[in-house]
C-alpha cells in the first residue's frame, strides 16, 4: 500500500472529469504529457487544459466514494482534468462535474480526496477510499481459488 501524502491543483474552465484518466483523455495527451513524466503522480498542463493524478492504494479495482458513485480504476490511478481533456466516451467509467476555478485532488492513508467549485460558489467534495478498512474488508476483495473443491462429491455415473 502506498503511504506518502501528495496533493495537486488544476484550473478548470466548466467542466472536469473525475476518474481514471486513461478513460477519459486521448492516448496522445495520456502518453505524451503524462508518459513524458515516468507516469509519475503529479499535475501537468497540456495546450487544451490541466489534468493531475495520484495513485490508489492498491492499484487497480473499483472504489466507492461518498458520493454513491464507484469508480472503475485499470491504470493504478485516479485523477482530474478540464472537461477540454475529455476526448472519449466516458460512459459509467468516471464522472463529469461543473466546475470553475482550482481543483484539488489529494491523496493520504488510501483516501483520495477531491476539491472543486462549481460556477455558483459552491464547494464540493469527492473522498474516494481506495484502501480496506481492516482485514475483513480485505478478505472481501480475496478471490476463491477455482480449484480448492469438493470433488469427493462428484460422481461420474450422473448426466
Amino acid at each position: 500500500m502506498r503511504d506518502q501524502d501528495k496533493s495537486f491543483t488544476i484550473k478548470v474552465n466548466g467542466k472536469m472529469y473525475i476518474g481514471d484518466l486513461c478513460y477519459a483523455m486521448s492516448r496522445e495527451d495520456y502518453s505524451n504529457y503524462w508518459g513524458a513524466h515516468n507516469y509519475e503522480d503529479g499535475a501537468y498542463d497540456t495546450p487544451d487544459g490541466m489534468f493531475a493524478m495520484v495513485g490508489t492504494a492498491y492499484g487497480d479495482g473499483c472504489y466507492e466514494s461518498n458520493i454513491g458513485f464507484e469508480f472503475g480504476v485499470d491504470a493504478g490511478i485516479i485523477g482530474i482534468c478540464d472537461g477540454e481533456l475529455v476526448k472519449r466516451d466516458i460512459d459509467d467509467l468516471g464522472i463529469i462535474v461543473d466546475a470553475e476555478g482550482e481543483a484539488n485532488i489529494s491523496y493520504s492513508g488510501g483516501t483520495i480526496a477531491i476539491t472543486y467549485t462549481t460556477p455558483s460558489g459552491e464547494t464540493k467534495f469527492v473522498d474516494i477510499e481506495t484502501a480496506y478498512d481492516d482485514e475483513e474488508d480485505e478478505e472481501d476483495y480475496e478471490e476463491e481459488d477455482p480449484f480448492d473443491q469438493d470433488f469427493d462429491s462428484y460422481d461420474e455415473d450422473e448426466d
